[in-house]
């Protein structure tokens, strides 16, 4: 049963991510064709799908990485500190053995990190 879940958690979240890739590259044509582009450059190059053909499909990993920043499958992740830490230029120390949470949706959403963040960029990732 575990390992059913293990598959299952995996599948849904590729796929929720792929899904959200062809939906933002549905509503620009011109980052579209970019991919498309892509694609067949790749293929008229390699011949055929393979592991190097993808790997040389930088475009469609640009626009997986901004899907991932733009729709992330999980918003929050929590971890425990192994050692104490203190954080650089505050006056906070973390205790070993304390739980934090990551806002990993916030973190990709703000605009100090990732300017204009709801704006579906794939370039971001050159």
């Amino acid at each position: 049963a575990a390992q059913v879940f293990v598959f299952l958690a995996g599948f849904e979240t590729s796929s929720t991510a792929m899904t959200f890739c062809l939906y933002e590259l549905a509503q620009n044509q011109e980052l579209q064709d970019k991919a498309r582009k892509n694609v067949l450059d790749v293929l008229k190059e390699h011949g055929s799908i393979s592991y190097e053909a993808v790997h040389d499909m930088k475009y469609i990993e640009m626009c997986i990485n901004e899907s991932l920043r733009k729709y992330p499958p999980i918003a929050n992740i929590l971890r425990e500190v192994t050692k104490d830490y203190h954080v650089p230029d505050m006056n906070v120390t973390l205790p070993k053995g304390h739980r934090i949470m990551l806002p990993i949706y916030a973190i990709h959403h703000d605009p100090e990190y990732y300017p204009a963040p709801d704006q579906y960029d794939p370039e971001r990732f050159t």
